[in-house]
């Protein structure tokens, strides 16, 4: 069973500005406000949120969709990647979850379609 203590799960963060920034220290991938990241957060939301927070000097938005349980996360979140890669939603650089697209509706609407299909359980948030 999941509780409402923050344990980590499915989010979506997006940068609010046009200006390129790297997604964290030192990478050359860079991403601006018509980029989406769909992420794992393994250990708390409010950990990962601070991280990004400090990576994009405030200039982001965090949004957590989803609990689950730790056993659970890597398989979902491949789930949720395959399928955006089905739908030909092309990746930034090298990074595997940061996505080109603005459309937040949309891969919101995307990821809970892929969490309804899985037998997992899960806090909708």
């Amino acid at each position: 069973m999941i509780n409402s203590v923050d344990t980590g799960g499915v989010y979506i963060a997006f940068p609010t500005s046009e200006t390129l920034k790297p997604i964290y220290r030192g990478a050359k991938t860079q991403v601006n406000c018509f980029h989406t990241k769909i992420g794992i957060s393994k250990v708390s939301f409010l950990n990962r949120r601070s991280r990004y927070m400090n990576t994009f000097h405030g200039e982001l938005v965090f949004t957590p969709l989803v609990k689950l349980l730790p056993v659970n996360m890597s398989s979902v979140e491949k789930k949720i990647l395959q399928r955006l890669k089905l739908m030909n939603y092309n990746r930034v650089g090298n990074a595997r979850e940061w996505f080109n697209t603005n459309d937040r509706k949309e891969v919101v609407n995307i990821i809970y379609a892929v969490l309804g299909e899985l037998d997992v359980p899960k806090l909708i948030l």
